[in-house]
């Protein structure tokens, strides 16, 4: 019997400790700064190719990308895509729902005023 409580209080303790170092949240997971929430407008072009890409970031993780593609001043698609984003240290990582499948992609990013840098590409907010 006095194995037993021993054992019981052992156990027990292991708990305690588990759930002490245990989060339900990703500890390198920052919480989403106002810096990137909004609208932001960029693209680029050539001589056959105009696009223009919206990306729209909420305070709740979601963001929205819409892309008109315009080939020879007409336009060729236009496109939506829903999805979530998170904030890990300067890399932002976007998953979106396409073609019945989930998509994540990782960009190194920044905010410096009105300019939000995503890997090479910059945008502009709206």
């Amino acid at each position: 019997m006095k194995q037993f409580f021993k054992l019981l209080l052992v156990t027990m303790g292991l708990i305690l400790i588990t759930a002490t170092f245990t989060s339900c949240k990703d500890d390198k997971e920052e919480e989403i700064t106002s810096s990137i929430i909004g609208t932001w407008v960029g693209g680029w072009s050539d001589e056959k190719y105009n696009v223009t890409d919206i990306y729209t970031f909420n305070s709740n993780g979601a963001f929205s990308n819409e892309s008109y593609v315009y080939k020879y001043g007409e336009l060729d698609q236009h496109f939506i895509a829903p999805g979530t984003y998170v904030i890990k240290g300067n890399s932002l990582i976007i998953t979106v729902y396409e073609d019945g499948e989930y998509d994540s992609y990782e960009y190194e990013y920044s905010v410096s005023g009105n300019i939000l840098t995503l890997g090479k590409d910059k945008y502009t907010r709206k």
